[in-house]
């Protein structure tokens, strides 16, 4: 179909669409984006892995902490480096009289992708190979053993240092230091 433009020109009409070069070529550009950007959104999520367990590590110690001033008892935390879980405990008050028995109070399962590389204690008590449970006492003053926990990817790519404070028995992010 051809249409008469008002100047008496011709003009045939063009179907409207993309070329399949033009599709090809948007196609292959948006590929080399997404390649270029993946490598930067792997990182960022094994980080984003990482700092949610150093946060529900330093949340576990909060609450221990926390336990052992409102009950008047020692609360320990136990990080078994062989089965990559960690649990708080605490001496069970009963009113019988009775042994006191360890009740545990809550248990974290760390995710596949993260592990506890090591463990250390403010005393030098160290926990770095299967078979390992350390244990941080929290005590009913408000401080604890103090020590340090190294969360790793399970690439071994990123690692974040928990700092535990044996006065305040607060667990914190220890920042690398600069060269």
């Amino acid at each position: 179909m051809t249409t008469i433009l008002a100047t008496g020109n011709k003009r045939s009409q063009v179907p409207a669409g993309f070329t399949l070069i033009e599709l090809s070529l948007v196609v292959m550009i948006l590929a080399l984006v997404m390649a270029l950007a993946a490598p930067s959104f792997v990182r960022s999520f094994r980080s984003a892995l990482l700092g949610e367990s150093a946060r529900n590590f330093a949340t576990t110690c909060q609450l221990a902490r926390l336990q052992a001033v409102s009950q008047q008892i020692n609360s320990t935390l136990h990080l078994d480096l062989e089965q990559q879980v960690y649990w708080l405990s605490q001496l069970s008050t009963n009113l019988t009289g009775d042994t006191p028995e360890p009740m545990t109070i809550k248990w974290v399962e760390l995710d596949p992708r993260v592990r506890i590389a090591s463990a250390t204690l403010a005393d030098g008590t160290t926990g770095s190979g299967a078979g390992q449970i350390v244990e941080i006492n929290f005590y009913p003053n408000g401080t604890c053993d103090g020590g340090e926990v190294i969360f790793r990817s399970h690439d071994e790519s990123d690692a974040i240092t928990m700092l535990l404070d044996p006065i305040t028995a607060r667990a914190t992010v220890q920042l690398p230091t600069q060269p």
